[in-house]
């Protein structure tokens, strides 16, 4: 969910629907190493999750294997996905669950479990010493047991958790918004060693931090937050790890930036409505460094030697667009409502 706010004031126009989702002990077989995760269209349970073949010339893609899987839909609001060792973890921000797909050999997979985390609308995760860290909106962090699948410990925020990198033992959190939804302008570092005792020290910048990529010690947030007419400005924060110093730079409404922030050769780039466009040391735009060329860019992301685009108009098919680091078309992929991640497996 790129934009919650503007999402959340549509939702009343939006019906609700609930599934059960039931295990299948029977493997899927498919081919391909790029799983594409699309959020599908708030309240409608069309979320849904492609794969494909990236070092096939020729290759198709794989639609709806989460469907064909366990005979449910995925759920509403697939807001990020992850793969660590063999298991792929799937966060369902208004399904308020995470789908947990164990990847087997010769390219086939089981839905290992469906971990429900009512109303807690999760958001991002990362992971460290078998535990996986969940931002929500509604409960802080939650500490998800990686050999049970449960939910052992929660860690309390002020206000509403959204992007979270590890970085040795302490966990980086955005805070986007308050718990009454006004905008928040936090980062956290919190000391992960001991849960039982858990230290928070809080960074103040610029409104609306997100997204987060640390590069060269360097922890980088890409921030959005709105005016009172609602209109979008945009804005970065740095944190400089082992001072702890930070630096800002507003850029307003300048640019129409997305959420997103990449890193491609140790270069920040963050993605806007038709591509990317590379950030400065100052934290300013660099405007000769940008790769574009696309329309509707949802959300970017960076794998190896390929970036990936997610476009949209909101409605299915939308399409992704796999480019070489330098913004050259490789693959193009017809897919559902609004992708959202993106995810390569090597095993």
């Amino acid at each position: 969910m790129k934009n919650p706010l503007i999402l959340i004031m549509l939702a009343a126009i939006l019906i609700f629907a609930g599934c059960e989702i039931n295990k299948d002990d029977e493997p899927i077989e498919l081919s391909g190493d790029l799983y594409i995760l699309c959020e599908g269209n708030f309240g409608s349970e069309n979320a849904s999750l492609w794969s494909a073949d990236l070092d096939n010339e020729e290759t198709e893609i794989n639609p709806n294997i989460y469907e064909a899987l366990t005979g449910n839909n995925l759920g509403d609001v697939a807001n990020a996905m992850y793969i660590n060792n063999d298991q792929l973890y799937i966060i369902n921000n208004n399904s308020h669950t995470i789908e947990i797909l164990k990847l087997g050999e010769d390219d086939g997979f089981t839905l290992e479990a469906s971990v429900d985390i009512a109303y807690s609308s999760p958001r991002f995760m990362a992971f460290k010493n078998n535990k996986g860290f969940i931002t929500t909106w509604y409960n802080g962090i939650l500490v998800l047991d990686l050999n049970s699948n449960s939910i052992t410990d929660t860690i309390s925020i002020s206000g509403m958790p959204e992007d979270i990198l590890i970085n040795g033992n302490d966990a980086y959190v955005s805070v986007s918004m308050n718990s009454d939804w006004t905008a928040n302008n936090e980062v956290l570092r919190i000391d992960i060693t001991d849960l039982n005792s858990v230290s928070i020290d809080t960074y103040y910048g610029i409104p609306g931090p997100g997204k987060m990529e640390l590069i060269d010690g360097n922890l980088y947030v890409a921030c959005t937050y709105y005016d009172i007419y609602w209109s979008a400005n945009y804005g970065l924060n740095k944190i400089e790890l082992s001072t702890g110093n930070m630096s800002t730079y507003d850029h307003g409404s300048s640019f129409s930036f997305g959420s997103d922030i990449v890193s491609i050769n140790d270069q920040l780039y963050r993605s806007t409505s038709n591509g990317l466009m590379a950030i400065n040391a100052d934290l300013t735009v660099d405007e000769q460094n940008i790769i574009n060329g696309f329309s509707g860019v949802y959300a970017v992301a960076v794998n190896g030697e390929n970036i990936f685009f997610g476009t949209t108009d909101y409605i299915a098919p939308d399409t992704v667009y796999v480019t070489d680091l330098t913004g050259n078309i490789e693959h193009i992929f017809e897919i559902g409502a609004l992708p959202t991640d993106f995810s390569v497996f090597s095993d």
